[in-house]
């Protein structure tokens, strides 16, 4: 079987977010923001995620920036480089750029003032980054001051809920295949979890 992700994938989002101006995505950011605002939205999480490149990442990371500065919403802001491998990549070449191309940068940034990122995400899953190099990630953003926020056990059991728990992770999101012990463990570490039920469904109907 496979599974497509409603919009065509995430490489598909990617191609056109690498293509697409920081200017347009900054609009696009800001109407939905101003819609959740109306909603009463007080508090959102962006995420980058659809560069898996440096440029492309950095770019996202900017766009959130400046919706923080010129709206009256409160942003959490979380790099999410490793949502998926890049096109042409192995998952060790992957996580070495994160670890010493991408990573380094936004700390760079950080530590001049530059930008604000407040968690990091890595998607955990069979075909994407395994448990050793989300590790590696996660344990990198750590120690970069960022809180652990990441995809786990969504398509298959993984135990990242155990992974995430030892780690200190703030928030584990997804969990449709995580195990019991699992679950003992995150709630031994106070981990919440961030169930997303219309993503199940979503992928439920596209798969082939």
């Amino acid at each position: 079987m496979e599974v497509h992700r409603a919009g065509g994938g995430i490489h598909y989002t990617v191609e056109h977010t690498r293509a697409a101006a920081a200017s347009d995505l900054l609009t696009s950011l800001r109407s939905r923001l101003q819609r959740m605002q109306r909603a009463g939205t007080t508090l959102v999480e962006c995420k980058s995620g659809y560069g898996l490149e440096l440029q492309t990442e950095l770019k996202m990371l900017e766009v959130i920036e400046e919706a923080r500065s010129s709206l009256p919403i409160n942003i959490s802001s979380t790099y999410c480089g490793a949502h998926a491998v890049p096109k042409g990549k192995t998952v060790a070449e992957a996580t070495e750029d994160i670890l010493q191309v991408q990573l380094p940068r936004l700390k760079e940034l950080m530590s001049a003032g530059r930008l604000q990122i407040h968690n990091i995400d890595v998607f955990c899953e069979q075909g994407v980054f395994d448990l050793v190099s989300t590790r590696a990630i996660l344990q990198a953003g750590k120690e970069m001051g960022l809180n652990i926020n990441f995809h786990g056990d969504e398509l298959h059991p993984m135990n990242s809920a155990e992974m995430g728990a030892e780690l200190g992770a703030l928030a584990i999101s997804h969990l449709e295949e995580v195990t019991d012990e699992g679950m003992v463990a995150m709630a031994k570490a106070k981990t919440a979890a961030v169930l997303l039920p219309t993503t199940a469904y979503i992928l439920r109907y596209c798969t082939l």
